[in-house]
């Protein structure tokens, strides 16, 4: 199974990195650029469970959201 996250997001102001956080577990930041833009991460199994799971967004600057989509491929 492969687990994706991910978010459509433009800084307000400068810009800096993101990371996500499932479940406790940082899933490395990423740099935000200067527009609108694509953010994935991989969610590993182990950090997801059965039933509600938490998921934050932790930037260092403020951002603007659009779009969050959740992805789920088993095979």
């Amino acid at each position: 199974a492969c687990s994706t996250a991910a978010f459509q997001l433009r800084p307000v102001g400068e810009t800096g990195p993101i990371d996500l956080i499932v479940n406790g577990v940082a899933l490395g930041p990423q740099m935000v650029n200067s527009d609108w833009n694509r953010y994935s991460w991989k969610i590993p199994a182990s950090a997801l469970k059965t039933g509600m799971n938490s998921f934050v967004l932790k930037p260092t600057h403020s951002v603007l959201l659009g779009d969050a989509l959740f992805d789920h491929v088993v095979r």
